[in-house]
């Protein structure tokens, strides 16, 4: 079991929506001054980036070096400690949606963008549709979500090998490694639902629910919370749920 303390601050958004007689739009945006995350992998990294950064910069002093060569040992330093704390970002979130009735038909659809501000997390677009139809008490939902990563992939090239220090080498293979494998726990694409809601007395309704979600593959564990990889990576799942008022 892996724990983390996360905290978000100066959340400010605006949400705004028109209603139609037979249809409902809505779009909102949001904005988080401030998202943390620590925990003790994210120290194990925050002490790699010190150390590894602090061993280019002392590299790049050495007298003997030429001039072009510890420039650039100096700037992969810089560019490793800004992989320091690499969940912690300002994230902006926007989404817009409809909700629309034609009869016995609903319609429900939704398209979102995610924009973390942290080179790890990346940005995010995705959307979600709803179709759904009443046959007097028996009324079938089918709903289709995805979500993908539209910015690239963490750049790891500060932490190519140098040739000068096989200590040092093996240390920045390491967390390119652990920086990689977080990346890859960040892409996500969900899932692919149909639902049932049977309507049984007034007061009661029978829900019939099945959900196919998938990640990109083995190694991406999206948002399943698992203790290894490879994994997986789709994931069959039914609910039958009873709701009911009194």
């Amino acid at each position: 079991m892996q724990a983390a303390d996360a905290s978000l601050r100066n959340i400010r958004g605006l949400a705004v929506s028109a209603t139609l007689p037979n249809l409902i739009l809505r779009a909102s945006h949001s904005v988080i001054g401030s998202y943390t995350m620590r925990s003790a992998q994210v120290s194990q990294i925050n002490g790699a980036t010190a150390q590894l950064a602090g061993a280019l910069q002392a590299s790049a002093a050495n007298p003997y070096l030429p001039p072009a060569l510890a420039a650039g040992l100096q700037a992969r330093a810089q560019s490793i400690r800004a992989l320091a704390a690499p969940f912690d970002s300002r994230p902006l979130y926007t989404s817009v949606g409809f909700d629309a009735n034609a009869g016995d038909w609903r319609l429900l659809g939704e398209a979102t963008r995610l924009d973390s501000r942290s080179a790890m997390v990346g940005k995010y677009h995705g959307y979600q549709f709803t179709v759904a139809r009443s046959f007097d008490e028996f009324t079938p939902y089918v709903s289709l979500a995805r979500q993908r990563r539209a910015s690239p992939a963490l750049d790891t090239s500060a932490l190519a090998p140098t040739g000068l220090d096989p200590m040092l080498d093996g240390g920045l293979a390491q967390l390119k490694g652990a920086g990689s494998g977080c990346a890859l726990c960040r892409s996500v694409d969900p899932f692919h639902q149909c639902r049932r809601t049977l309507r049984l007395p007034r007061n009661m309704a029978l829900k019939l629910q099945y959900d196919h979600l998938q990640t990109p593959g083995a190694y991406s564990p999206g948002y399943f919370a698992v203790s290894r990889l490879p994994i997986r990576p789709t994931v069959n799942l039914f609910t039958v749920s009873l709701d009911f008022v009194f």
